[in-house]
């Protein structure tokens, strides 16, 4: 029941908002935005850190923070897949896309799988920390990309 519910929190945002955010990212810089959502998507992560390091992290903060962070994430799969055709020549944009299809799929498969060993290796703090950590290196290394004026 539990699970369920985490994944109607999750999925509820990105069905609904999926609109407005590909409305968004055609109006704003892309890159940008991305880098944007990255550095938020770390705040309700590292709010669930503190939460659950304070050992007060309660199943409603779980479900209210993971509604926050697919509110927030939204726009991210419209943004960068839309991404792709600025910082690639267009004749190599088809094997741009196919490869990130393949990473987003790899990604699917493999991080529940690793998510489970990390568990066992550094508890669920540590993958809470090493989440939110993510997104921030993933928010700074966007951070000196600059795209051609031409290719906008």
């Amino acid at each position: 029941m539990a699970l369920g519910i985490l994944a109607l929190c999750e999925a509820t945002p990105r069905l609904v908002l999926s609109v407005l955010g590909g409305v968004i990212v055609d109006r704003y810089d892309r890159l940008r935005l991305l880098t944007v959502i990255q550095f938020l998507c770390a705040v309700p992560v590292f709010a669930m850190v503190v939460l659950y390091f304070l050992g007060v992290l309660r199943f409603w903060h779980i479900a209210v923070l993971e509604t926050l962070l697919s509110i927030i994430r939204s726009m991210n799969p419209t943004a960068s897949q839309s991404l792709l055709q600025d910082l690639v020549p267009q004749d190599e944009l088809m094997n741009t896309v196919a490869l990130y299809s393949l990473g987003f799929n790899f990604a699917r498969i493999v991080g529940p799988s690793l998510g489970g060993v990390l568990v066992l290796w550094i508890g669920v703090g540590g993958c809470l920390i090493f989440y939110g950590v993510a997104l921030l290196i993933s928010g700074f290394e966007l951070l000196p990309i600059r795209l051609s004026v031409e290719r906008r």
